[in-house]
């Protein structure tokens, strides 16, 4: 009975008060933890901010189409529940991330046919066949072969309503992109940033680790109860503007996810430029405007190695 009335309480309270018994660490301890940094890092502004500058720009200008929401979606996805693995073959040789091999991957034949094809809200299975095979190392191909069926029977055909939700509010943004499949509030940050929106972090394991204490697993339960997971988020968002990282002032519409990727490689010791993605994302998907501005001497534009197509 007890149980019964807890779960009705839960239904109708707010996401907050869902998650006010979820204890995380001090801010203190967390800034500790990152070494006392101040400010986002210059590469981080330098490429990504850059990177997120002119995708906003263009979500502005209505120009943020059916390719770009499919390249989102499977980089995105992909990089849900799998982590970096060993790879050589004629896409990548290394360590890779999931996300950066399906950024690889979208720039391959395969995912050329798979985009051209998507876009116009038609199946390329030998493409998603390719992607499925390709990502076995990675775990998950069964889920990998869905995803990208769901995106292209999906998102071709909602694209205006995507990409007004875009430069919309907050709230219709999440409302939007969690009625996608396998994205929930933790990964609404992230698909956003891809698209040039950066006002709202992303909740992944490291984030969770650092500011909980906790692991993932845990986080996913407590998550669960509907608002939970929003509230979650705005939790970390709030958390992260009492950082106060530093950063130039055309990029603060985009603190939330460049204070989340500052986040992201310090505590990992890493420098990730995200340049894969940044390649996947504007190759065949910028317009002659915005192609125009690249050349005119962004990091951007390194990146594209004058192979855009």
């Amino acid at each position: 009975m007890a149980g019964k009335a807890m779960s009705k309480l839960l239904r109708g309270a707010t996401g907050a008060e869902k998650i006010a018994d979820w204890k995380w660490r001090p801010l203190e301890d967390v800034r500790q933890d990152l070494g006392g940094i101040s400010e986002v890092p210059k590469y981080i502004t330098d490429n990504y901010g850059r990177f997120m500058q002119e995708q906003a720009a263009r979500a502005a200008k209505g120009d943020i189409g059916a390719r770009d929401l499919l390249k989102a979606y499977g980089i995105t996805t992909s990089s849900i529940g799998r982590t970096s693995r060993n790879i050589t073959d004629d896409l990548a040789a290394g360590m890779i991330r999931p996300e950066g091999y399906m950024a690889e991957w979208l720039t391959s034949p395969a995912g050329k046919s798979y985009l051209d094809a998507g876009q116009k809200g038609k199946v390329d299975t030998a493409a998603i066949e390719d992607a499925a095979k390709r990502f076995m190392p990675f775990g998950k191909s069964n889920v990998m072969r869905d995803d990208l069926t769901w995106g292209v029977e999906n998102l071709a055909r909602n694209t205006p309503q995507i990409a007004s939700a875009l430069t919309g509010s907050p709230e219709t943004w999440r409302e939007t992109v969690q009625n996608m499949r396998q994205i929930g509030p933790a990964k609404s940050g992230f698909i956003a940033s891809l698209l040039g929106r950066g006002d709202m972090p992303t909740l992944d394991a490291r984030q969770i680790k650092l500011h909980t204490g906790g692991s993932s697993a845990d986080a996913g339960k407590r998550m669960r109860p509907i608002g939970a997971g929003d509230a979650a988020v705005d939790r970390l968002a709030q958390r992260q503007t009492d950082l106060g990282f530093e950063l130039p002032a055309p990029l603060a519409p985009h603190y939330q996810h460049l204070a989340h990727h500052t986040i992201w490689d310090k505590v990992a010791d890493e420098k990730t430029t995200h340049s894969d993605l940044v390649r996947a994302m504007m190759r065949g998907g910028a317009t002659p405007g915005m192609l125009g501005t690249l050349a005119g001497g962004s990091g951007v534009a390194a990146w594209l190695g004058g192979e855009a197509k």
